[in-house]
């Protein structure tokens, strides 16, 4: 659980480091934007979810491709839906670890489907939001074979795919809300 945490923490000092140059590019990116025939609006809009996008997959990437300190040897795999959970559930001192995978792999993933929902708000935002979470997913799970310590995990692609679909349902009525049919409207 430490780990967890450590690597959480991790993320959340990466992303206030990149917040500054981040927040920097997409007001030069806006700019670029309206002489392109954008309006201002429309270009700080864009612009702000290009970069939210970026600084949630940076999140995940910082936070999931870090080797785990306190887990010796590995990867370890599990294919099986379910059973790394009850696998957790039953051996574990703290009953919590289990919960606090499920729930964190759920938040994770969920700037990533509302921010994709929202920037790519035409073409069926739902079902794209969450072929782009559990194909991130997968990659992710892919390339921690390489990592010492880390589980490749199927219910981590299922919980990655649910916060994503959670974050894309939570953004419907973001653009309804501010008078808005698509933010890629120029």
């Amino acid at each position: 659980m430490d780990a967890s945490w450590a690597n959480i923490n991790q993320g959340l000092s990466f992303l206030l480091l990149a917040l500054p140059p981040v927040f920097l590019g997409a007001l030069l990116v806006a700019r670029l934007r309206m002489g392109s025939g954008y309006s201002l609006q429309n270009a700080v809009i864009r612009s702000g979810l290009d970069a939210a996008l970026a600084l949630s997959l940076a999140g995940i990437v910082v936070v999931t491709m870090v080797p785990s300190p306190t887990v010796i040897g590995g990867p370890f795999f599990n294919f099986v839906p379910g059973a790394g959970i009850i696998e957790l559930a039953d051996g574990s001192v703290d009953r919590t670890i289990p919960l606090v995978n499920l729930v964190s792999n759920i938040l994770l993933f969920m700037p990533l489907g509302f921010f994709y929902a929202l920037r790519f708000h035409r073409a069926r935002p739902i079902l794209t939001a969450c072929i782009v979470g559990v194909c991130v997913s997968c990659a992710i799970e892919v390339f921690q074979v390489l990592l010492p310590g880390r589980t490749v995990d199927v219910d981590d692609v299922i919980f990655n795919g649910l916060g994503t679909l959670i974050g894309a349902v939570v953004s419907l009525p973001v653009p309804r809300m501010a008078g808005r049919r698509s933010v890629s409207d120029r």
